[in-house]
């Protein structure tokens, strides 16, 4: 059944999603070749990159590409993405336009060739920026500022000034837009670079805004994503837009924004994906209770998706919100886990510890037994048998106390771990036998499963072979329910191994090949070797 410990489980279960997710594209790129774009790449967060650059592993007979947008400040030659040598990787470099370049784009705009001087103006102030050149163009034209000259385009008067900023220009040419279009423009900044036209509708008390957004793309302001979705065409026309606005408006504005979205998505079952939305959207608006609400659904999603790097961000943002003694307790020992999971074990167990001396003094009897009970997991992998024992014993007691059923279990599996691992197998047997008790009472079948799988660990140990078997095999008929491919291909080694002690050479090499087939659709070198 893999590794037992509950802190681990995170990880193993993360690592078969990304199998599943990788049988999921290779799969489709035999149908029809496969293309996966990735935008902004140099923001992506560690576990996404592990991902990523683990895809082109195994995959010669797989026809996929990936193409990834870096933005690259100091380092040109950055790459976020590890990928194993033999996978061929090309750049190409957007460098900044030559004058040749910029000056067809110029002509472009102006439908005629610029005169040198007008052009000589343009390109001091852009610097080969495409970006910059179609602002600077479109605000002349949008300020009738040109004239043809002797076949060439020039400025119709050396009184014309063109702001040095570029978010002074941008801001010209929105104050140069009707009214009703700069009202919705504003409005729609609030909702960030993406903008859902639903939303943005009900916010300006359900005007039709379809014209609009049309006009607005029209302007070079907006793109259509969909017939849901407009975007800001780039993110300092939206950071104009969104930094012009009174501080009072725009917590107005995030207000109405954050109820609508609730009411709005709740309406439809797809809240659960907006949490992050809805806690900026109530943070700004400084309605601090729905804000912690949001953020703690945000987190702890994120964490039930073993998006790590995430979940950490967003409970250590709650932790900086939040004012309660005992929420504070339990986003720690939120932390304490993620931190472990990391490898961080020193600063989990300082965490820990802090958590278990204030909740004593408090009388926080749910988060005095959670924190020993993750402290005692933490012991098992620091070797710290001993305390992890009296840990888990504590918390026994404390989860007897709290008429706790699985929890009870579950620390009476943690306490026969730690028995496991000192070769106290009689000790641990009963631990599990205990986990397993509990477990079949609350009709839990993940933990009934694990449980088993434990009993028949300690039985091989103790040289009960038939006994161990019939534990793997009641666990085996389990996972094939829930497909768990990385655990089943675990226990296929298990159940091979077995077999060969017993000498059952024929059965042996039946379950070794069966490891070794899933191991191989599964991509995992480590098992394969």
């Amino acid at each position: 059944y893999g590794d037992h410990r509950d802190l681990h489980y995170p990880l193993r279960r993360q690592r078969q999603m990304c199998i599943r997710d990788r049988s999921l594209i290779k799969g489709l790129s035999l149908i029809k070749p496969a293309l996966l774009i990735i935008e902004d790449a140099h923001l992506i967060d560690s576990d996404t990159n592990k991902f990523i650059s683990a895809l082109p592993g195994n995959s010669d007979s797989f026809p996929f590409l990936i193409i990834a947008t870096i933005r690259t400040i100091e380092d040109k030659d950055f790459n976020p993405f590890k990928f194993d040598p033999e996978v061929p990787e090309f750049k190409i470099e957007l460098k900044a336009l030559d004058k040749i370049t910029a000056e067809g784009m110029v002509e472009s705009f102006f439908a005629g060739k610029p005169s040198g001087k007008l052009f000589h103006h343009i390109w001091n102030q852009c610097l080969g920026n495409p970006f910059y050149i179609e602002q600077i163009c479109l605000f002349m034209i949008e300020n009738n500022s040109l004239k043809e000259v002797k076949g060439k385009v020039d400025l119709k008067s050396e009184e014309i000034k063109i702001p040095e900023k570029i978010s002074s220009i941008i801001l010209s040419r929105i104050d140069h837009l009707e009214l009703h279009l700069r009202d919705i423009l504003k409005t729609a900044a609030v909702l960030g670079m993406e903008v859902h036209i639903e939303i943005l509708s009900r916010m300006l008390r359900g005007q039709k805004i379809n014209m609009a957004c049309k006009k607005l793309e029209d302007e070079n302001i907006f793109v259509e994503l969909s017939s849901l979705y407009y975007l800001f065409k780039h993110s300092l026309i939206w950071e104009a837009v969104y930094g012009i606005q009174l501080k009072k408006r725009l917590r107005l504005l995030h207000s109405i924004a954050g109820e609508i979205m609730e009411e709005y998505y709740s309406s439809r079952h797809e809240i659960k994906s907006h949490f992050i939305d809805l806690a900026f959207h109530f943070e700004k608006a400084g309605i601090i209770n729905k804000a912690k609400k949001y953020l703690l659904k945000a987190a702890e999603k994120t964490k039930d998706n073993f998006h790590n790097v995430e979940a950490l961000k967003l409970f250590l943002k709650l932790r900086s919100i939040e004012k309660d003694k005992q929420e504070i307790l339990k986003i720690d020992i939120n932390i304490a886990h993620i931190k472990i999971i990391f490898g961080k074990w020193k600063e989990s167990e300082k965490t820990l510890k802090t958590v278990i001396a204030f909740a004593y003094k408090s009388g926080h009897l749910n988060e005095l037994a959670e924190a020993k009970l993750t402290l005692a997991n933490l012991y098992y992998s620091m070797s710290k048998y001993s305390d992890g024992k009296q840990l888990g014993n504590d918390s026994v007691s404390l989860y007897r106390k709290l008429k706790k059923p699985l929890m009870i279990g579950r620390a009476f599996n943690v306490l026969g771990m730690l028995c496991w691992k000192q070769a106290q197998y009689n000790d641990a047997l009963k631990n599990f036998n205990e986990y397993l008790k509990y477990s079949k009472k609350e009709n839990m079948n993940p933990d009934i499963a694990r449980a088993i799988f434990n009993i028949g660990v300690v039985n091989s140990n103790l040289g009960n072979r038939e006994e161990a078997l019939k534990c793997y095999f009641e666990v085996l008929k389990y996972l094939k329910t829930k497909k768990e491919k990385y655990s089943i291909c675990n226990l296929y080694g298990n159940i091979g191994l077995l077999y060969s002690q017993q000498n059952k050479f024929a059965e042996a090499i039946k379950y070794i090949k069966k490891y070794l087939k899933v191991s191989i659709e599964l991509g995992s070198k480590e098992h394969i070797s």
